[in-house]
């Protein structure tokens, strides 16, 4: 049996993604899912979150809200899935950027198996730290780019 992991989801129109928040889902992630970048932060100043996913219009190649998602939960990995043209690179905060369709059912599933995978041979080899420790962020040179 798989690892439940609990992934925040910010997503301004999850009616448009729900081939993607199904594939999450039965992927075997617990999804909470927020709408504003606000919202996101004060979630996750209080819940534990194993990744975010951050899927929204307002959200600019991260713009700032992966600096500031990073900033409430430094050891958590950010994911951006931007929208629209291509993304030049992660932004600061954000440590993997996927170029992948989510309403997409066939690219939903590999990309919620993929990274559900990816989180929990992570969350395996993940140093157990007490609450108030900080936790450096990943080194600039680990950042992903992942296409699909």
């Amino acid at each position: 049996m798989s690892a439940r992991l609990t992934l925040l989801l910010l997503c301004d129109e999850p009616e448009l993604h729900s081939p993607f928040i199904s594939a999450l889902l039965a992927a075997g992630f617990r999804l909470l899912i927020e709408h504003y970048p606000e919202d996101a932060k004060t979630l996750l100043s209080r819940v534990p979150a194993d990744a975010v996913m951050i899927r929204h219009h307002a959200v600019r190649c991260g713009s700032r809200v992966g600096a500031e998602l990073k900033l409430v939960a430094p050891g958590t990995p950010i994911i951006l899935f931007p929208s629209g043209a291509q993304c030049p690179g992660p932004q600061p905060g954000i440590d993997s950027v996927c170029h992948a369709d989510p309403k997409d059912e066939i690219v939903a599933r590999a990309v919620a198996v993929f990274f559900h995978s990816a989180l929990t041979k992570q969350s395996s080899q993940r140093p157990v730290h007490a609450a108030n420790e900080n936790v450096p962020a990943a080194a600039a040179h680990s950042k992903t780019q992942l296409t699909l």
